[in-house]
Parts: C-alpha cells; structure tokens; sequence
C-alpha cells in the first residue's frame, strides 16, 4: 500500500463530466486526506457540445474550477462538436460539409472569464477530428466512403466521394484538389506533414493509402493548427 500511496504522489490524473458535479466533495476530501492535491490534474470532459450546451457548461466549469483551483495543480477542458455518426449518416448525399467547433467556442467564452484569463494551469483539449463514442466492436460490415476531414481555426471540413468499393481509391486525388484549390481552407503544404500528403495525393499517379491513412493526415494537420492556435492563449 505505501508503494501505491508513493507512486500516486508522483501525479494522478481525475477525469469528471457535468454529472459528476455532486462527488466535487468528496474528490476534494480525497485529494486532502492522501496530499495528493498538489499533483493533480483535472480533466473535466463534457465529450459532445452542442449549442445549447455553452452557457451551462460555461456556469458548471466556473463551479469546478472554483472548488479546486486551490488545490489542484492544472486543469484541462475536453469536448467536442464533431457530429454523431458517421459521414455517410450525417452528410446524406452530400458531397461536402462543415461544422463548427463548439468546443472551441465554449474555451473562448471561458477565457472571457478573468478568473480563466491569467491562469496558465487550465489547458484546451479536444477529441481531436473523431467522435467521442467507441467505433462497433464488429466493423465487418462497414462500407466507408472516401472521406477527407480538415480542420480550421472555427470548423471542421468534410469532404466526401462514393463508397470505395465502388467508385475506388482514386477519389482521394479530386478530394484533396478541392482542399488545395480553396485557399480560405488549405493552410499550404509547408504547414504539417498532413498538408503536405493533401498536396502529394493532389497527383493522379501517387499513392492514396487508406481510411486509416486519412485518418492519420487529418489527426497530423488538426493536432498541429491547435496547438499553433492555442501556443499563446494559455
């Protein structure tokens, strides 16, 4: 027991949602009673945001952050407004979408807060450009389409082809030169290693990979332009 009493002083980590609200408490009486307060970090996880979600989530982080701020060693927000389901669900038949980053949203009002303002311990996170729920245990079934997500400052792009089992994998060439040729969207080729697999597949004869592939390209690029956006807001 001394040896697990040793090694959670060394930092843990408490993850809390809004329904978490009422064990505030007994965390804080917890983190008291073992002196592991001062190396902890919160990570208060609201997964999926919507836009009704912002003022009451702005009120519940305030109450959080106001009964452990004094004890808790850093804090990071977590969530979403990627869409739910998959592409082919939420898109219908159509060829291009985008939504907003709500989670996004929701960190700047927080940041309007001044007790957020000169804070350096509370942190932005998000689910990067994924969905928060787990895929099927059993994906047998799936038929994906190409599917290419790009994320900007405020959005998230989707740009999406047939099903690859029909109209193949060359569709990942047009769908990356509709990302190239929208300078309001693309960020250059110098941006990210992600980026600069856009603009390779951009050629008709290189190699498109896979789903997996894209999923990669997309975390790179929308990994690189957070931590860019937010270097100097914390």
């Amino acid at each position: 027991m001394d040896k697990i009493r040793d090694c959670l002083k060394k930092g843990i980590s408490i993850r809390i949602s809004p329904r978490d609200l009422k064990k505030i408490e007994p965390i804080i009486g917890l983190l008291q009673k073992y002196n592991f307060a001062q190396n902890t970090t919160v990570i208060i996880d609201y997964t999926r945001i919507s836009e009704t979600d912002l003022d009451i989530y702005s009120e519940i982080t305030s109450v959080i952050y106001n009964k452990l701020s004094a004890t808790i060693t850093q804090f990071i927000l977590i969530g979403t407004g990627y869409p739910e389901g998959y592409p082919s669900q939420f898109m219908n038949n159509e060829s291009y979408a985008k939504f907003e980053r709500i989670e996004q949203r929701l960190w700047t009002i927080l940041k309007s807060d001044i007790s957020f303002l000169s804070d350096s311990t509370i942190h932005y996170g998000d689910y990067c450009c994924t969905s928060p729920n787990p895929l099927p245990s059993d994906l047998s079934n799936m038929r994906p389409s190409a599917t290419i997500k790009y994320t900007t400052e405020d959005n998230i792009h989707f740009y999406k082809g047939t099903q690859l089992i029909r109209g193949g994998y060359q569709q990942y060439h047009d769908l990356c030169k509709l990302i190239v040729n929208d300078p309001a969207v693309y960020k250059g080729e110098n941006y990210s290693w992600g980026d600069s697999k856009i603009n390779e597949t951009t050629n008709p004869s290189s190699n498109t990979g896979n789903p997996t592939t894209w999923i990669s390209i997309a975390t790179n690029h929308h990994i690189t332009l957070t931590a860019k956006q937010y270097a100097n807001q914390v």
